[in-house]
This record gives structure tokens, sequence and C-alpha cells, in this order.
């Protein structure tokens, strides 16, 4: 969806402005349900002018730590290089998000939190979107979401928002939807109502000001153009424009330059005038429901809500006060049409929709969830059990959506996708027939109580023991639902299960038949031409030309290419190449037949009586009963006496012995039956090469498959659990109801510890890994990051050659390995946190024993080196290459200066400057200048050696302009960071400081950031309070030096990576002929430059110089 993405940064709390005074207008005010173990309080309250809003005090924020006022600026993990090189290697499949591994063990936290503050935070959800653009300008609601940003009468310049958050510790977004556009923000406790005031002046006095409309527009066109690859966004467009004429859906919501300004400008439209009508016709206070969570007092919340909202303006007609009525518009899609269309990313995706009634007031029975459980289940007699079993399909979801598409006042659109094998894919017919075979006997079964029962019962248990969230994430979902659910459910409604409605789900199950059904077929272009329309592969001898990584021609194996006319129509603006035709007769008579009989034509009875049978769900055992707490643990509570905090009592040591060093701690901070155990299994020479990190690869994946029946049902009782590479090491991850935690525990890593290796299955597994591997690097951003990240650490190899090596490998190899470096040799390091007593941990401890009886030891060979290339002194080496997709329009550009091995004193200047440099980055580079919609810049950790980097994405410039424009900045930020005042200074010191408190949300939270240091070897979980003082310590001539020495354009020091990814309209640049260019941008006239083909990169850096730290063990 269509989303404003905006900076982050820190400061002093506080905001000025017009000074509290109590609001005395009537308002209507109710208390919603909340659950009992909610320590936050509730009141929803209508002001006199129709805004609705939901006000939550969280005590938790007021008894916070005294740090400061700036006490909240979130940490960035995103920017660290620790941990995982798990997803530089496609652990998942195609690597959509994320690639780069996080600080600390992956998706954990690695630095921050634990602390005592929280950030207060607000959002804002008007009731209206895309649906509702004019057919003369499309995408108008989201180019007014733009606009809103762009400053108010109270506040006219137009960076004073981001400006006040970026101070105040804290950031915005924003998004647009359907039928529903949402502002929101988090920041720091103190600083609510300055935030607010300038919030509310987008709903009370925008500017809209015709000054900002082309940069504006510039940046709805960037996000366009980055979405143009995304094979989701390509699919859903498609969607949009094959739905009927008239339709609401049967437009293009992104907007881009075209539809927002060429094509309004061909007309003789003024846009900004029709930006002012759109506005004055939707938003108006009954249309938006805001939603406050701060640490004041509900009464004091009120008071500020009502006195700077109350200037909203009212309805200004009866009928305006209601949002646009899209049910009479009729269902999107004609029914029993089939739509192929080519896929950018490896992927194979079989698509049945079926178009409901709108569901969103059926809250209270969530008939839609009924059916998505049970054809969306991957338990025994399953449906996707049944395409496992025949090899068809890796992974299977179904069920109405979350966006606005797929649930909306018009239509519910539930959708049953597979992602295919290749045998899938050619089977792709009997694939939907097993579809509606299960949905036809799920219908013949009959509304089963027991099912929405179990379904109720999880609900109820997850509502009351809900794990926080971040504050703003927390008040969007809550602004976005308030207008669906009553009063009382504005906090419960997305867990109330009050009525059975055996009526409905009938009705919805009685429609998923073949006949309401729409096909969408999805998959890259030479597996179209292959299983779809015939073409058979080219013999292996076959070559044809491509560009290389280097940005030579070499020799590659021919593909099927689809044949003239294959996809004759083409979408307007993703420009993606489509055919459509009816499901023909026969087909659909096959499908309803197969349905009502139950039963593939393909295959004969004893053929399918080898695979298991179609059934309803069995019923959980996993569900927990028990949510008795034990004992609470001792708790420290002294004060820290500098930053004024409780420091949390750190895990224990169990046991150290040969085989596991075993942590753990009891909770006495969230008193909640929850728990997690986090495990890491090592042997000796597990990173020795590429080929043992891709056997670890596939024995994590073999056990995931293996497990999936079990691991799935725990998951529908909100216990989660998961087998996967992590670096070098095996990692197992469970957390959720501690009821029975530590027996799931057991099952995992028996599986874990010994995977089962089958023939048919490893085939199926290396297939989906292979393609993963194959999608990885498809974006620009993520691309040059990798060839940063295979720069300087030694244990990245070549992705690109891991479907090769895939090719060569057999279940045999991956026996002995897993048989040779695991069960025979595994270290385990295990953390085990929450409602989980010392007796358990022990009787584990003993299981394991027994499952791996030879362990490896303690020895050092089990704790190799993590190698870092150390980079020269004066010299940039640039690295540059094509993007991997030749279709991509965006080019990329990283710049990263290295400075040195980890050191507090260090780390603290690089994070102030990182504090201190985001917001002026974000608003000279994008907003001024508008080089691009996705841009970052901050510290980067890299096995202990510490540096800095910028990443910016273009589809306008080349990278050597987005070069010139980054030195040009970096340039005069030097003077700014020197003429900074103390003041100043202050503001960014405190902020951080308060980053490494920041409270943790859950236990979730408070464990992975523990697990963090466990997984990296340092034990140091007190690492906040010496990361605070040393931010304490830190000046800022230490701040300023280390910038004119490391990362200023002209110092002859700088260490510096130049890593560039060229679009298809830049790509002759990548080649040798371009090197004189990208040597004078990178260099700046400071530097000499060395160029380095990607190629070259693993002989290049066992050449140079090198950092080594203790990998963990």
């Amino acid at each position: 969806r269509p989303a404003r993405a905006r900076g982050r940064g820190g400061g002093e709390g506080g905001g000025g402005g017009m000074s509290p005074q109590r609001a005395h207008a009537k308002v209507e005010a109710t208390v919603p349900i909340s659950s009992p173990e909610d320590k936050r309080e509730y009141r929803r309250i209508v002001l006199p002018n129709g805004l609705t809003a939901l006000l939550i005090h969280d005590p938790e924020m007021a008894a916070g730590g005294a740090s400061g006022e700036d006490d909240d600026e979130e940490e960035d993990d995103e920017y660290s290089d620790e941990g995982s090189e798990g997803d530089d290697y496609g652990s998942d499949d195609g690597m959509e998000e994320g690639e780069e591994g996080e600080a600390g063990a992956p998706n954990g936290k690695g630095g921050g939190g634990g602390g005592a503050t929280k950030k207060a935070a607000a959002a804002l959800s008007v009731s209206v979107g895309s649906f509702s653009d004019p057919a003369s300008a499309n995408g108008l609601a989201h180019f007014l979401e733009h606009m809103l940003f762009m400053g108010s009468e109270d506040f006219p310049d137009e960076n004073e928002y981001d400006s006040f958050l970026s101070k105040h510790g804290g950031g915005s977004n924003a998004f647009t939807e359907c039928e529903h556009t949402c502002f929101f923000f988090d920041v720091h406790r103190a600083s609510l109502r300055g935030a607010l005031e300038r919030f509310a002046g987008f709903f009370v006095s925008p500017l809209i000001k015709a000054g900002s409309m082309e940069r504006e527009v510039q940046a709805v066109e960037s996000e366009f153009r980055q979405a143009l690859s995304h094979d989701g966004n390509r699919l859903l467009q498609l969607q949009c424009h094959t739905a009927r004429d008239g339709h609401p859906f049967k437009a293009f919501f992104w907007g881009n330059m075209k539809s927002l300004r060429d094509a309004p400008a061909s007309a003789g439209l003024d846009m900004r005038k029709q930006l002012l009508e759109f506005y004055d016709a939707h938003y108006c206070a009954p249309r938006m429901t805001l939603v406050v969570v701060g640490m004041e007092t509900l009464d004091e919340l009120q008071d500020m809500v009502g006195e700077l909202f109350a200037r909203v303006r009212p309805a200004p007609t009866p009928a305006a006060a209601l949002p646009d009525d899209f049910k009479s518009q009729g269902m999107p899609f004609e029914p029993r049409m089939q739509y192929i269309l080519p896929a950018v990313r490896d992927v194979m995706q079989l698509h049945v929709m079926w178009c409901l009634p709108p569901l969103l007031k059926a809250y209270r029975s969530k008939p839609a969830d009924y059916a998505s459980h049970l054809i969306g289940h991957e338990g025994r007699g399953s449906l996707f059990a049944a395409l496992k079993a025949r090899g068809w399909a890796t992974a299977l979801s179904g069920g109405v959506g979350d966006g606005g598409h797929d649930r909306s006042s018009n239509s519910s659109m539930f959708t049953v996708t597979a992602h295919l094998t290749e045998e899938g894919l050619r089977r792709r017919d009997d694939v939907a027939s097993l579809i509606f075979q299960y949905a036809a006997m799920a219908a013949r079964e009959g509304p089963q109580k027991w099912v929405f029962d179990e379904l109720r019962a999880v609900a109820e248990v997850q509502f009351r023991y809900h794990e926080e969230e971040e504050a703003d994430e927390y008040a969007v979902n809550l602004a976005s639902n308030m207008p669906v659910y009553a009063p009382e459910h504005a906090v419960s409604g997305d867990y109330v299960f009050e009525d059975w409605d055996p009526q409905c789900v009938d009705a919805i199950m009685q429609h998923l038949t073949p006949a309401n059904a729409r096909i969408d077929l999805l998959a890259r272009e030479d597996r179209l031409a292959e299983a779809v329309f015939g073409v058979p592969k080219p013999n292996g001898d076959v070559e044809t030309m491509e560009v290389d990584g280097d940005g030579a021609e070499k020799a590659a194996t021919a593909v099927p290419q689809l044949p003239e006319g294959a996809l004759p129509s083409e979408e307007p603006w993703f420009g993606v190449k489509y055919s459509a035709a009816p499901v023909p007769a026969a087909l659909l008579e096959r499908w309803e037949a197969e349905a009502a009989a139950g039963g593939l034509h393909s295959e004969s009875r004893e053929a399918a009586a080898a695979y298991p049978a179609l059934t309803m769900p069995p019923r959980n055992e996993f569900l927990p009963t028990n949510f008795e707490l034990l004992p609470s643990p001792e708790v420290n509570t002294a004060k820290h006496p500098e930053h004024g905090y409780v420091p949390g009592v750190p895990p224990r040591t169990v046991s150290d012995g040969d085989l596991c060093r075993l942590w753990h701690k009891g909770d006495a901070v969230f008193r909640t039956p929850r728990a997690c155990a986090f495990l890491s299994l090592s042997a000796p020479g597990h990173n020795a090469d590429q080929r043992s990190i891709v056997m670890t690869e596939l024995l994590a994946k073999l056990a995931a498959d293996a497990l999936n029946e079990t691991t799935y049902m725990a998951s529908m009782a909100d216990l989660e659990a998961q087998v996967r590479r992590s670096g070098e090491r095996l990692e197992v991850r469970v957390s959720g109801f501690s009821h029975n935690l530590v027996a799931l525990l057991r099952t995992v890593l028996a599986v874990a510890t010994s995977p089962p290796v089958k023939d048919d299955r490893f085939e199926v597994v290396r297939e989906e890994t292979a393609r993963a591997y194959a999608n990885a690097n498809m974006r620009p951003m993520m691309h040059v990051s990798y060839l940063r990240l295979t720069c300087l650490r030694h244990a990245t190899y070549d992705i690109d050659a891991v479907p090769a090596l895939l090719e060569g490998l057999r279940p045999e190899d991956v026996r002995a390995y897993a048989e040779s470096h695991f069960t025979k040799q595994s270290r385990v390091e295990a953390l085990v946190t929450g409602n989980v007593g010392a007796a358990e941990v022990a009787a584990l401890e003993a299981e394991m024993a027994q499952m791996l009886p030879r362990a490896g030891g303690k020895d050092a060979a089990l704790r190799p080196m993590q190698r870092v290339t150390s980079l020269k002194e004066g010299v940039v080496t640039l690295v540059r290459c094509p993007c991997k997709n030749p279709k991509e329009e965006n080019s990329a550009l990283e710049v990263y200066w290295q400075v040195g091995p980890d050191d507090d004193n260090t780390r603290a200047a690089l994070d102030l400057l990182e504090q201190a440099i985001g917001e002026p980055f974000f608003d000279t580079l994008r907003t001024k200048e508008q080089l691009g919609y996705s841009l970052d810049i901050g510290l980067r950790l890299t096995h202990g050696v510490l540096g800095f980097a910028a990443r910016l994405q273009s589809a306008e410039h080349p990278p050597e302009h987005l070069s010139d424009c980054l030195h040009r900045f970096l340039a005069g930020y030097s003077e700014t960071l020197r003429g900074m005042t103390d003041d100043e200074f202050e503001k960014y010191r405190s902020a951080r400081i308060s980053a490494r408190l920041q409270k943790d949300a859950s236990l979730l939270d408070e464990s992975e950031r523990q697990w963090a240091e466990v997984w990296e070897g340092r034990y140091l979980f007190d690492a906040r309070e010496h990361e605070a003082a040393a931010l304490a310590r830190c000046k800022k001539e230490a701040v300023a030096q280390l910038f004119d020495t490391a990362i200023a354009p002209a110092s002859t020091a700088q260490r510096k990576l130049w890593c560039a990814v060229y679009s298809r309209q830049f790509s002759e640049r990548a080649g040798k002929d371009g090197e004189a260019g990208a040597a004078k941008a990178a260099c700046n006239g400071a530097l000499d430059a060395e160029h380095l083909p990607p190629g070259g990169i693993f002989d290049w850096r066992g050449e140079r110089g090198h950092y080594d730290t203790p990998a963990a063990r």
C-alpha cells in the first residue's frame, strides 16, 4: 500500500506553542473493554465536532526513569552487521524483506532496551482513501497524504513537524488505504503535546503549498518506481485493471507523475484546486478517529485532545459526515476467469479468489476466520498436507487479507494462494482441484461449533495476555479499526468471538466453488513458457549471452521463451503483460465433478491412497489451560546513580559443561504465563566453506519441513517454534504460552539435532532453496549492501554460486554432514526465560545430553575467527555492477567508511553522529533534492569492526550523481557539526542515552535482547549501562574530530568502500567505460581509487589485511 516513510531522530522533549487549558465543551465518553492484565487505562470520547478519540494512559510510561526529557529514541538495528549472514544466502523465499542481518542474534534487538522509558504516540485515521479518487486524478488521496506534511497555518515551515519529532526522539509515517488514510507518530513521552500541536495542524489548517507540489509528486513517483518490480504490487494492479468497468477497484491507486501532473495538466486541471476540493469534501471531524497514548492521566489527555482537535471542522452537511458507500457497486470481478502474468522473481504462485459480501461489520462472529482456519490449515488431513505430500506446493495461505482491497465496505476477497514447486506448476489444474475439493468437503461437513469455540478460546487468552507492541503500531491498529467496531469493542474488537453464526459460515463455504472463482497464475516467463505454453527446454549446450556482475557479456544456458502473442494484453500503469481467458467449460466441469466426488481424475485409487485424505482439522492439543505464574524471582530495586533506571537481573548460568552452556532467567517484570527458549547448535568447522553453510541451510529447512504439522498446530495456540540456519549455526526458537512450551521444545530439538533426510522432501527443499538464492539481491538497496558485506566479511560467500552448488548435492551428502557435524559433535548454547522453573530447565539439559551423546566440547576449535577486511587509508574501493533484474528502474549506492575495532568511546561518537545527522540528511537529500524515496545513514557494526554508511536509491539519477549530492551534503555538515551549540548536542546525547534504556515492550523483546548477548558470545547483559556511560562521557569535539577524520569528503585519511548497482537506463556505466566517471565521483579529489569487479572480491579480500574477532561458541 502506498506509504510515506518518514525519518527518525532524537533530542530534547517538551513542546512549545499553546499553553494547556481545560476544554469545557461537553463530550461523550465510554470505557471500552480491556484485558484484566492490561495496566493501561482507556477512555473513548466523541468531541462536539464529531471527532472520535481513544485516550490511553500508560502508568508505566509515567513511572519511567528520569534520564532526561529525551530518553526514548529507538535504535535503528537495521544499520548493524552483527549476527546472521543467513539472509545474505536467501534463507527466506526471495529475501523480500530485511536481507541484512540485524544486531546480535537474527531478528533480535541487539542493543538498547531493558530500561524504564516508553514513547508516547498518536494515530489519526480519516475515513477516505483511494476508492474515492476522481477519475481525472488517479492517486489523489495518496498525493494529499503527502501534501498534508507540508506545513499548517500555525506551523508553516514544511519541515517543522519532522524536525520537531527528530529533535524529540520520535518519527512519523502515513499510509493511504482504499477507504481510509492513517497518519501517525511516536515521540518522547514528555513531548506529546508539542507533537500533537503540529499534528493537529494537518486536520485544522493545512497549507497544501503550491510550491511543494512538484517535489511531493516526485516523491509519489519515486514510491511508484520503487514498487514496479514487486510481484505482489504487479498482481494487485492487474486485478484492479481487470475489475468491472465503473467499479472502484478499477483504478490506479499509487499515483505517479503521469496521473497527478502530466495528464491533469493536459486536461487543463488545477491540481492544487483538486487537492483542496478533495480535502474539503472528505476531511471533517466525524470521519476521523484519533488514538493518543501518553503518560498523562485520562483527564489530562482529554483536555489536550479537546483543545487541539476541537478546531477540526465539523461536517458541513449530514451527508458529508458519512464515508463514501461502495456497497452498491457490486462485486469487482467476473468469476470463471483465469489470468496469467509473468513474475520478476523466481516465484510460482496460484491464486484462487472468491468475491464475498462485505464482512467488516460481522466482527463479532468472524465467519471468514472460520473458513480461513479450515482451508489455510497445515495440520493432519489439511489441504496443505495433501499438496505437500504430492510435492506440488511449499506453502499455502487462505483467507481474507488485511489490505483495503481484501476487506472493504464493498466486498471481501477470500483468496487461497499456493506457492508451487516446478511439478506443482505443471499440475496447476490439479492443485486448483484439490483446493476446490477441500472447500467442498468442509461445506459438506457443515458448520462445526467446536472449530469456532477453539478460535474463541485462543483469542480470549491472546487478548488477556496480549504482549505489548510499540505505541505507534498499537495506535495505528486501534485508529484504523475504530470506525468498524462498537464503542465497547474499540480495544478488543480483533479478539471478539461473541456470536456463533452457522448460517453465515455455511453461506461462505457453499460459495467457495469453481463456478465462483477467479484464477491468477504468476511465474517467471521461462517457467510459464515451459509449463503452461509447452515450449521445451533447449538442449544443455544451447547458449545465449547475458551481462555478468562485472558488466561484461558472458555465455549462459538458454531458457524457454514465451511464444509470440502468449501474453497479448498489457496493464497500462505497471506495464505488466498478461493473458486473460474464461476457464474452459471442460475444465470447470472436471473441477466440479472432482469436488463432488473427492478425488483427482488423473490419479488412480491406489495412487490417491498413498496420500493423506482431506479431512477437518484435528482438535488442538497445544491449547493452553494452565496460566499459573511461578513465584517471582528476585528483582533489583536500586536505581542507577546517574541515569535513574532500575537495572534488571541478568540471566544466570545453570550449567557450563562440554555439552551445553545453559542460561536461565525467570520473569519478575512482565508477570505473564509466557516463556522463551532459544538454542544455538554449532560444530567444528561449521563455517569452513560455503558448502557447509549451504548444507546447514538444507538441514534447517528439512527439520522445519518435518516439523511443519506440529509447529503449525502450536502456532494456532500462540506457541511459535522455528528451526533455521543463522550464520553458520542451527538456531532453534520457541516462544509463547509456557504451559506446553517445554514439551514442544523437546519435540523440536529432537528433530533439529537429527533431521530426517527423505529423498522426496530433499528434492522439494533443494528446489525451494535454489529459487530463494536466485531471488536474492533483486532489490537494489539490498544488492549494494550485499556487495559491501561481501567485501568486508570473509564468511560471506558468492550468493550466485549457490544454485549450482545445490545442484551437485545429494540426500546422502546431507545425511553424512548432519551426522558428522551436528548429531555427534554439536555444542549447545541456550537461554530459557519467563514462566519456566529451574527444575524444568535442569531436566531439559539432561534430555539434551541424551540427544547429543558425543558433544564437541569447549575447545577453541569450536570458535573459529570472524574475519573482516581492513580497508586502506586514503583509498576508495569501487564495486560496480548492473542491477540483477535487467528491467529494474532504480539504481542504488552505498558508501561505507571504515573506522576500526569496536570500543565504547568510538561507538558512542558514531552513535551520536547518527543521531544528529539523520534528519538533515533526510530533509536535504530526499525532501529538497528529491534524489529518491529510499535512503538511510548510520552506524555499521561488522563482527566487531565499526563503520558508518549511507545508502541512496533513485529511479532518476545514476550512482555518480547520488555520490556527488552526498559528498556536497557531508561537506556542509562538517561546519554544521562544529557550529552546533552545547544545548543542541546535549539534546542528541540525552536522546541516545535513553535509546539504550528504552523499556522492553514484552518478555519476547527482553529475551531477544539477552539472546543477542549469548549469540555473539559477549555475555554483556549490562551492555546498555556501558553504552550509556560512554555516551555520557562523549564530547561534541570527539564527534566532530571523528567525522572530519574518517568521513568528511576532504579527508585524505578515509578508508572507503563505494558500492553501486545500475538500473537499466544507466547499465552501460557499470562497465569499464564508466570507471573514470565513477572514480571521480567516489574520490571527490581526496583519495586514490581502485576498481574491484564483483567477481574479484574473494581474491581481493584474501590479499588484504584483516581484523579477527572470535566467533561465539
